[in-house]
């Protein structure tokens, strides 16, 4: 059998995931600190729990995997409860990690039917040395600009595309301020970089950052960043960055805020919605596995069952592209740009500069593109 565990019994689960004493995720739910579920084998004495960090898709696996009837309970309560639960509150995908190496042998009863993805990201550790290097970040911020520390109204404010943004994390300000930290950069009272914890336990935080598309790859997130480390280290908490494999300005941001690679975290992903799992599918064997043409497979098969949405005709153009089906790729990327969006206007630049067109820029389509691109843009 499986049962959630009450909040006020979280602690009871700390052994089980004693080998990520240190990770602020899981530690952030299990004391308390930030929104998670907890569901174990027995209420008294666990020997296995999954543990779901829900302000984020993430569920982390401790304990005995040899136990086949919880291991099929655990199949039932991700296709139904999990699932029901998530897609309430606007999530819409499942990411699981394993605490330890002995539950890979169970993947295929946990995941029974479910078509899912491995992916893998990067974890990276604070090098102290290297951070002070760059104490002088300060003469960065623009004379028209002002940091300041994450107050009671800019957390009441600040918003991203689930909703509140800190509220999404923490359960309330007064939490957030005894045991969070966090930095906005404001232009006349207009929040343009924010970097915070989002979440905080065994006394460490796991940093998330967000700009405003307008305000990209000018710098500004690197100034909230060094205030928030520096703040973090003077409080003696240690602050962790993690991200995906294939978010390289996320990567590159770390390497130059003093960070190193500490070593790759694997997970096992997939999306609730069919189209968006299959659309997902494709996205990963485009850029994670390079393999263009079963990319193209996967995108046709999310055509089958949904209509595109977003970046879908973008990312189904450049696989096209890539294998020469150049037809095809001008097709998609008309299609692309035939609705105007926010995503289009906010990523115009990316859109014509992106490398894995670049087999169609001697097209006179591409001209043509170009010039609609740069009237949607005005």
């Amino acid at each position: 059998m499986i049962y959630e565990l009450p909040k006020k019994n979280f602690q009871i689960v700390l052994d089980l995931f004693d080998k990520h004493k240190n990770h602020p995720v899981i530690n952030g739910v299990i004391e308390g600190n930030n929104p998670g579920k907890i569901w174990v084998d027995d209420l008294k004495k666990p020997k296995k729990s999954l543990l779901w960090a829900q302000s984020e898709e993430d569920f982390f696996l401790a304990g005995d995997s040899t136990d086949e009837n919880f291991n099929l309970e655990l199949n039932k309560l991700i296709k139904t409860s999990i699932k029901n639960q998530a897609t309430k509150k606007g999530e819409d995908s499942f990411s699981l990690i394993l605490c330890s190496e002995s539950w890979e042998k169970q993947i295929a009863v946990i995941f029974e039917e479910i078509d899912y993805i491995i992916s893998y990201s990067e974890s990276f550790e604070l090098n102290r040395e290297k951070f002070n290097l760059i104490s002088d970040w300060r003469n960065r911020i623009p004379s028209e600009f002002e940091l300041k520390p994450v107050d009671k109204k800019s957390f009441k404010s600040i918003a991203d595309e689930g909703g509140r943004l800190f509220s999404k994390w923490w359960y309330s300000f007064n939490d957030f301020k005894e045991k969070g930290v966090g930095y906005i950069l404001v232009e006349h009272d207009k929040i343009i970089s924010t970097c915070f914890a989002c979440f905080a336990g065994a006394n460490a935080v796991e940093i998330g950052i967000v700009t405003h598309p307008e305000y990209l790859r000018k710098g500004f997130a690197f100034i909230t960043a060094a205030a928030f480390i520096e703040e973090c280290l003077e409080r003696n908490i240690d602050p962790i960055w993690h991200t995906s494999k294939i978010n390289i300005p996320s990567q590159n941001l770390a390497l130059k805020l003093g960070y190193e690679k500490k070593g790759e975290i694997k997970s096992f992903y997939f999306k609730y919605d069919l189209f968006d799992n299959l659309y997902a599918k494709a996205y990963h064997t485009l850029y994670t596995e390079k393999d263009f043409r079963k990319a193209i497979t996967n995108f046709q098969k999310a055509l089958d069952v949904g209509k595109p949405k977003r970046f879908f005709n973008f990312h189904y153009a450049c696989a096209l592209a890539l294998l020469g089906e150049r037809d095809e790729a001008f097709n998609r990327l008309f299609l692309f740009v035939s609705t105007i969006s926010p995503e289009i206007l906010e990523h115009i630049d990316f859109i014509s500069n992106n490398e894995n067109l670049k087999s169609l820029h001697d097209d006179v389509r591409w001209e043509e593109f170009i010039v609609t691109l740069q009237k949607i843009k005005k």
